[in-house]
């Protein structure tokens, strides 16, 4: 919980309200059975399903948090690896939101889905 805290208190450009939900928001992720929806959310936190609304709609840069929390935890000597896993969700028709041709990696093309 510190890491999350101090990276926090580092980033300049979010004030002290923003700053008490996203600890709150990030504790409550690490617990959450289930989808993390504001219902589930709200229901694991003392935060209501409406004011999860409303602090979603603001900006956070993700990038600059981690880039923080990675500086001040990780010693620069080490070498570091960024990895991503996408999952490639096969998909047919054309009123789904977001479907276009993905590369599959398993079968090595470009293949109509999400």
């Amino acid at each position: 919980m510190r890491i999350l805290e101090n990276t926090l208190q580092k980033m300049s450009n979010i004030g002290e309200p923003q700053r008490k939900f996203l600890i709150v928001l990030m504790t409550t992720l690490m617990l959450n059975r289930g989808k993390a929806n504001y219902r589930n959310l709200s229901r694991y936190s003392e935060i209501g399903e409406k004011s999860y609304s409303r602090w979603f709609r603001r900006e956070f840069d993700f990038k600059e948090f981690n880039r923080l929390a990675m500086q001040e935890h990780m010693p620069s000597e080490n070498r570091k690896v960024a990895a991503m896993d996408c999952r490639f969700v096969t998909k047919s028709g054309k009123h789904t939101y977001g479907i276009d041709n993905f590369y599959n990696g398993k079968h090595s093309k470009a293949e109509k889905g999400l």
